[in-house]
């Protein structure tokens, strides 16, 4: 198989599988905590292939999601996580020092918190 192919395979099914994990996860007391560590699969994708392919397993994300919630869930969902995944990959690639890193961080953050706001 292709490795670019084999890249957006793996993108679109850890996409799919994230959201059912979140889904499961949300339903468990103990667990529903876990939700919060959402975007992390997407940054891992990021950092590993490219940000396309993170973006790419996010799009996957986000049309599951919309066609089992709706199509609100699924743009809050893009507000939420669009951001801190570019500038989280941004910084990782970059190997920004810590201070920067943060920095990025925290604006993306911020900025994903205002635009969620803003969607809201």
């Amino acid at each position: 198989m292709d490795s670019r192919l084999r890249g957006v395979f793996v993108s679109i099914l850890t996409g799919i599988a994230t959201v059912i994990a979140a889904i499961l996860l949300s339903g468990l007391p103990i667990l529903n905590m876990l939700v919060l560590v959402f975007p992390i699969p997407f940054i891992v994708i990021g950092v590993k292939r490219d940000i396309l392919h993170g973006y790419l397993s996010l799009a996957a994300a986000i049309a599951l999601l919309s066609l089992m919630a709706g199509p609100v869930a699924g743009v809050f969902l893009l507000a939420l996580t669009l951001l801190p995944i570019g500038g989280i990959v941004y910084a990782l690639k970059k190997r920004l020092d810590l201070f920067e890193s943060s920095v990025l961080s925290c604006i993306s953050v911020l900025a994903s918190i205002f635009l969620f706001i803003q969607v809201y």
